[in-house]
């Protein structure tokens, strides 16, 4: 559950642009999109996660870029 994971994910409700950078370690981000949105997210730093939920009904995209070492993971729900 990208809640309980991230605690207050980005939410994108149709139409949306997000750009976020996080600088550092154990950065955490979630982002939920819902109809042609767009993410670009750079965590630059080690052991960092992202998660991705795409709720369909439209063609959204996200750009996740991680620079780090150690368990860099993305989750695409």
């Amino acid at each position: 559950n990208i809640w309980a994971i991230t605690g207050n994910p980005v939410e994108q409700t149709g139409l949306e642009t997000f750009r976020g950078h996080q600088v550092g370690n154990n950065n955490v981000i979630g982002v939920e999109q819902g109809f042609m949105d767009t993410a670009t997210v750079l965590q630059d730093g080690n052991n960092n996660v992202a998660l991705l939920y795409q709720l369909g009904g439209g063609p959204s995209s996200a750009n996740i870029t991680q620079i780090g070492n150690n368990y860099s993971e993305v989750y695409q729900y």
